[in-house]
């Protein structure tokens, strides 16, 4: 694993449903890759990881796009992790 990771030093908020695999999942793959989990939004947070919300905006991302918060999808998490 290098040193520097995407996900490192990050702190990173889930919403949506996930289809490879759980929230507890990849949740676990970006604390392995140096980022840290939360549940709920809080002014520290640098990144959300959007699963499906069948079509809907979520509260989360509702509000990362209003913060301007990086949004990515569930498709970006894999690349990311499998890239770096």
């Amino acid at each position: 694993m290098p040193e520097f990771h995407y996900f490192s030093g990050k702190n990173i908020l889930f919403t949506g449903k996930f289809k490879n695999m759980n929230r507890y999942e990849a949740a676990q793959k970006v604390v392995n890759r140096g980022g840290k989990c939360y549940n709920h939004y809080w002014r520290g947070i640098d990144m959300l990881i959007a699963g499906d919300n069948k079509g809907k905006i979520s509260r989360k991302l509702k509000i990362a796009i209003e913060k301007g918060i990086e949004v990515i999808s569930e498709q970006d998490l894999y690349k990311y992790i499998l890239l770096y």
